[in-house]
Order: C-alpha cells, then sequence, then structure tokens
C-alpha cells in the first residue's frame, strides 16, 4: 500500500516501521555506558555514533529510541538505505516516518533524529556551505549574545578564502562590524 505525502509516494512500511522505535534483539547485551553518552550527548546539536559493519550501531539506536519513548522525549529513527540521498529525499522520509507533511518546520525545538547508515547520505554533505556554516556557528558562539546583545554572522567561501563577516549590536545602539578572511 502507498500512501502520497509532499507529492512524493512513501511505503507504508516504511511509515509504519519507523513510527515506532525499532524492535531490540533478545539477546541484547547492554550498553549503559555507551547509552550514558549518547544522553549526555543531547546538550549538543549533534553526535555521531560510529564504528564498522558489525558493531552494534543498529541495535544501540534502537534501545536509545526505546528509552526516549519511556522519558517522553520525541525520537524518531530514519534509516539511510531507505531513502534517496538528496535534501529533498531526506525531508520526504522523515516526514513519511512521522506522517506529518509539515516536518521539520513542525517538529518541536528539542527532537531526537537518529539516522542509522548516515554515512549513505554523503553526497548531502556540501563541503563549502558546511565550512561556511562551521565558521559562522565558531563566530557566534565566541561572542555568546542573546537577547541584550544582538550578533550576526555571514560567512561564504570563494576558491580556496573563506571570508567571514560579523556584527554586534550594543544595548545603547552601538554597532561593531568587521570582515576577516583567510584559508579555508
Amino acid at each position: 500500500m502507498r500512501h502520497t505525502l509532499g507529492g512524493r509516494m512513501a511505503e507504508t512500511s516504511l511509515l509504519l516501521s519507523k513510527q515506532l522505535a525499532p524492535r531490540l534483539p533478545a539477546d541484547l547485551v547492554a550498553r549503559p555506558a555507551l547509552l550514558a553518552r549518547l544522553d549526555a550527548a543531547l546538550a549538543g546539536k549533534l553526535t555521531l555514533c560510529v564504528a564498522p559493519a558489525g558493531y552494534g550501531k543498529s541495535t544501540l539506536l534502537a534501545e536509545y529510541a526505546r528509552l526516549c519513548a519511556e522519558a517522553g522525549t520525541p525520537a524518531t529513527t530514519l534509516d539511510g538505505r531507505n531513502l534517496q540521498p538528496t535534501p529533498d529525499g531526506f525531508v520526504n522520509a522523515l516526514r513519511a516516518a512521522l506522517n506529518d507533511p509539515g516536518a521539520p518546520d513542525t517538529l518541536p525545538e528539542r527532537y531526537v533524529l537518529l539516522v542509522d547508515t548516515y554515512e549513505l547520505l554523503a553526497p548531502l554533505d556540501h563541503a563549502p556551505t558546511r565550512s561556511a556554516v562551521e565558521a559562522e556557528r565558531a563566530f557566534l558562539a565566541r561572542i555568546g549574545g542573546g537577547c541584550q546583545v544582538p550578533i550576526a554572522a555571514y560567512a561564504w567561501l570563494e576558491g580556496a578564502t573563506i571570508t567571514l563577516s560579523g556584527l554586534i549590536g550594543a544595548r545603547d545602539g552601538r554597532v561593531v562590524r568587521g570582515t576577516l578572511a583567510g584559508p579555508v
């Protein structure tokens, strides 16, 4: 059976398998230390769990999805083997898994997205964009900012040079702007 979602077809099996935490094997060997590290990683934006095939990453993610469900933390598991490695393919798989045509815009601020076999999504990585975003985030993290001190950063690449333009606004209305360029 197929459903239309966002102008694309999504398999019912994908919808059903990803709305629930994956099944855990009966002979599961618990890994509380790794689960604790995943739990601690929730404070960050991204956590990667990388190991060669056969080391139990999928099982670990399934166990963590179950723990998220028990704790009431919204989580979804996507498998890189079941989606087209394009931006639209990723978003459509997320929408299908959640049965929510508005995702990711409708997700709560804090959401756990578990992507198994993420290495198959390598075509989604655009190195120049990644470099620019990393520079912008580093600037914003270093300055701090907040509601009382607005800050902004914009980075771009031209050849092997990355340029970062930053702005810091003071409460009294003063604005400090600057631009810095260097090798990528």
